[in-house]
C-alpha cells in the first residue's frame, strides 16, 4: 500500500501525484523537522532528477532540491 497526497472536490485531480514530477515529504525526528526525498513508511515521495541527499534541512532544503534539479539562478 501506497500513500500518495488527495484533495477532496472536482477542482484537481483526486491523486495529485499523476499531475507532478516531484513530490516531498516533511517529518519530525526527536524534535527536528526535514524534507525527506525517499520513501519513509507510508508516504512515497519522487524527485524528476536524482538528488545527492536522503533528506535536507527544513531551513535550506528546498533551495538545495531546487539548485540540483533546475540549477544555479542565471546571473544578472
Amino acid at each position: 500500500m501506497k500513500a500518495y497526497p488527495e484533495t477532496v472536490g472536482n477542482k484537481l485531480s483526486p491523486k495529485v501525484g499523476r499531475k507532478f514530477n516531484n513530490m516531498f515529504s516533511v517529518s519530525i525526528t526527536a524534535g527536528v523537522r526535514s524534507i525527506k526525498t525517499k520513501k519513509d513508511g507510508m508516504i512515497a515521495c519522487k524527485a524528476s532528477k536524482p538528488l545527492t541527499k536522503d533528506q535536507y534541512s527544513i531551513e535550506t532544503g528546498m533551495a538545495e532540491i531546487f539548485r540540483e534539479i533546475v540549477g544555479p539562478p542565471p546571473m544578472v
